[in-house]
């Protein structure tokens, strides 16, 4: 396993937060790099940057990066200075010629055995029981197939693992594991999605399942003991391989895809409403509580405002017009959020850049009487 330096810095910012809440102008900031590559060239041993994905273990927050055929791993409890904690060593081999062949992985919050799935196979590893996640053992089962993804969680305090093309597996679009070590996986069900093909990820909520497939949708699964039960095809469309266009943040989510970025109402899970959308045609996505950012295929990013109880608020745009590139080869492959909100994570296929969002206006009025103008008769007392 190979240490990790950390390549970026956040300058000194001489910049008080107090900004009027309609106008949103300048406060996005550049941090600087988490992670740069040696150059553009796309090889095994040079790291390129996808897909980075926020968990908890016990307390604290973790980011892990693909960097092409391995992990990285982070601490970002305090986001404004993550700390590496190394690089998994799966040592997966490339297919044929191919460069970067980590295609998707699956972590859920203080979950012991993660997923990653490669073009030769998937590997199901045991991050161990101590106060930090290691990459500890590991069990590769290979396959000429292509498996595309896999999805794992918790439920009642065992986990669970759909992949496909593993022992056991019963057909259909995968297979529901109970998973008790990487090398023992107890198959429990077929999970069957008419006219689809392969499960990619999924995201679980309380009782509640979505599953994306190949074909871009995602599909209804409530949870019934152990199985699931197949509910229904939702509207909502979005890519959920090696970066994702579909994000939750508590009982929101957004998806962006060909057709459009939506926001949606999910407290229903079996019947989600649409809040808001954007024509366009989209390909990455994040989402927190107060945030939304995503990026267009033409590779335009915006971010927006989420007030309670109102419309997206395009903020900043400016920034992103003119973000600074550190390579020839910088192009969108995913982002995600701290877990505060206040900062954001682009893997940009040669970097890792950091975004800080803490001089963004919070979520609720500034002003006690409701008025956001920021005028001084917003403030009552004399005219």
């Amino acid at each position: 396993m190979r240490s990790l330096n950390n390549l970026g810095f956040v300058g000194m910012l001489w910049l008080v937060c107090t900004l009027p809440a309609p106008l949103f102008a300048g406060c996005l900031v550049d941090g600087g790099l988490l992670r740069q590559s040696l150059n553009c060239t796309g090889m095994p041993s040079i790291d390129k940057f996808f897909d980075p994905v926020t968990f908890s273990w016990k307390g604290k927050d973790y980011l892990t990066i693909n960097d092409g055929n391995e992990l990285e791993l982070w601490d970002v409890t305090d986001p404004a200075h993550p700390a590496a904690k190394g690089q998994s060593n799966m040592n997966v081999d490339n297919m044929g010629d191919s460069d970067y062949d980590l295609l998707n992985y699956s972590i859920c919050d203080d979950c012991r055995f993660g997923v990653g799935v490669w073009k030769l196979g998937t590997v199901v590893w045991d991050f161990g029981t101590g106060s930090t996640p290691v990459w500890s053992t590991r069990k590769f089962y290979g396959t000429s197939s292509d498996p595309r993804g896999a999805f794992t969680y918790d439920s009642g305090g065992t986990q669970y693992l759909i992949a496909k093309y593993l022992p056991g597996d019963r057909g259909g679009e995968g297979t529901l594991y109970r998973v008790t070590s990487p090398t023992l996986l107890v198959p429990i069900q077929k999970v069957d999605v008419p006219g689809t093909l392969k499960i990619t990820n999924g995201i679980k909520m309380d009782g509640h399942v979505y599953l994306g497939m190949t074909d871009n949708y995602l599909y209804s699964f409530t949870l019934n003991g152990e199985s699931l039960v197949y509910m229904n095809k939702t509207p909502m469309r979005g890519f959920m391989l090696r970066g994702k266009s579909v994000s939750r943040s508590g009982n929101r989510m957004v998806s962006a895809f060909m057709d459009g970025v939506k926001l949606w109402d999910v407290s229903t899970p079996a019947v989600p409403t649409l809040l808001w959308t954007q024509g366009g045609s989209y390909q990455y996505a994040a989402l927190t509580r107060n945030f939304m950012w995503f990026s267009a295929t033409s590779g335009v990013k915006s971010t927006y405002h989420l007030p309670e109880g109102g419309e997206p608020v395009k903020m900043d745009q400016e920034f992103w017009d003119n973000l600074p590139t550190y390579s020839g080869c910088d192009s969108e492959q995913g982002s995600t959020f701290s877990n505060d909100g206040k900062w954001l994570w682009l893997a940009r296929y040669a970097t890792v850049q950091k975004v800080d969002l803490s001089c963004c206006p919070p979520p609720d009025v500034i002003f006690a009487d409701g008025f956001e103008s920021g005028t001084a008769g917003a403030w009552g007392g004399e005219p």
